[in-house]
């Protein structure tokens, strides 16, 4: 096999690293109230278009989660703070997104 033949060839073999789906866990920016607040987890696909994220769970310390609903493509979940700071963790199969919310006075 010549040189350039082998080196199309071992290009043909070698996968391309493939993008994989992203998870986004949308929130306010500032603090939350300790009555309680809403989050949204969204899921982007590798070609980065939303997709359905009804399979999204979430995890969360510092606090209670309620039942997930969705709305269109996203999947929301009220969360009422126990502490003064709320970590979050949604997961939707390999993808998975955290953040913490801090619990601002009433």
């Amino acid at each position: 096999m010549s040189r350039p033949s082998f080196a199309l060839v071992v290009a043909a073999l070698v996968p391309v690293a493939a993008q994989a789906a992203r998870l986004e866990l949308l929130g306010p920016e500032t603090t939350v109230s300790p009555d309680g607040f809403d989050v949204a987890v969204r899921l982007v696909n590798d070609q980065g278009q939303p997709a359905d994220a009804k399979a999204a769970t979430i995890e969360v310390e510092g606090g209670t989660a309620g039942p997930g609903r969705t709305d269109g493509l996203i999947r929301i979940f009220t969360i009422t703070p126990a502490d003064r700071a709320v970590k979050v963790k949604a997961a939707a199969g390999a993808a998975t997104a955290g953040r913490t919310f801090a619990v601002g006075p009433p």
